[in-house]
């Protein structure tokens, strides 16, 4: 059982259909860019799933791309490792460019402008999925 973990992800329905879309018409620029980051996003967890496959020596229970709701709240974990005596949860970012991290905030030095905060994502899903595990 150990690494024979398959990949089950697939690119979100959104990216799917801005990719044929972007095929047969001009996307504005708001969707092209839109298209651009959920590719990269995508990328970055392949290559993180990969990179797990090669290296990863443990035994373990590997979960990729889990979508889970609680108390009408959703959210998403990009990977779960679940080892014998630990859960590791990790947030894929596949980012470029130059970021500045000040008063717990981030800001894209290329676009000039504030983006999500990764530390804050993370803590929510860790906060919830403490909350799943203790609920069941």
């Amino acid at each position: 059982f150990q690494n024979q973990h398959k990949l089950t992800t697939h690119p979100s329905t959104e990216q799917q259909i801005l990719y044929f879309l972007n095929s047969r018409i001009k996307l504005t620029a708001k969707d092209r860019n839109r298209l651009v980051n959920l590719t990269k996003g995508y990328e970055g967890e392949l290559t993180f799933y990969y990179l797990l496959q090669e290296y990863l020596t443990s035994k373990s229970i590997n979960l990729f791309d889990l979508r889970l709701e609680l108390n009408k709240s959703e959210f998403q974990i990009d990977s779960l490792l679940v080892f014998q005596h630990k859960i590791f949860l990790i947030e894929v970012k596949n980012f470029d460019g130059d970021f500045v991290y000040h008063d717990d905030s981030w800001y894209s030095v290329n676009f000039k402008k504030d983006i999500q905060n990764p530390i804050q994502q993370l803590k929510r899903c860790e906060l919830l999925l403490k909350e799943t595990f203790h609920q069941l």
